[in-house]
């Protein structure tokens, strides 16, 4: 009935997209019917292995080097998007551990989007991935070695995880 009443109550709010999202999302729960809202999001991934190296792939369409993940399609909730996605781009299958870290609005390209990031740490040697044709190449990098790359808007979010400014509750 909970449930029932949420959705009735969507359709009849004269919504902008970003009070919407921030008025309906709460941490503990993701209400799938939010993702029929006309709003535009994604869920990421910091992929770490045992040696705590980041696994960042490099995109197709643009000069930058991504985080694994991508779009929540409608009726999906951020996690089952993520595992989708992890298992697309990179053949990495579940069963893996994914810890919520924060959600943040972003410009990605043209768009603003809402983006959930999570942290994965694999509990199994470096491994091997093989991309999708969204993909052209991946690294499993330090710390040290990111600033090689032209991360673009992931740049400050990475920085923030390795300084220890972004964890669960940031």
């Amino acid at each position: 009935m909970a449930e029932e009443e949420h959705i009735e109550i969507e359709q009849n709010i004269d919504y902008d997209p970003v009070n919407a999202f921030w008025l309906h999302y709460s941490r503990n729960t993701f209400k799938k019917s939010l993702a029929k809202a006309d709003i535009n999001m994604s869920t990421k991934a910091i992929v770490q292995d045992r040696q705590m190296k980041i696994l960042i792939v490099k995109d197709r369409y643009s000069q930058f080097w991504d985080l694994p993940g991508g779009h929540i399609d409608e009726e999906e909730d951020p996690l089952e998007a993520l595992k989708r996605e992890i298992e697309e781009e990179t053949k990495l299958e579940y069963p893996f551990e994914p810890e919520e870290l924060f959600t943040r609005r972003m410009q990605l390209g043209r768009s603003m989007k809402t983006v959930f990031f999570y942290k994965i740490v694999l509990k199994e040697d470096t491994p091997s991935i093989q991309l999708s044709s969204e993909h052209v190449d991946y690294r499993w990098v330090s710390e040290g070695e990111l600033g090689q790359y032209n991360l673009g808007a992931f740049e400050s979010v990475l920085e923030g995880y390795f300084n220890g400014e972004i964890s669960p509750d940031t």
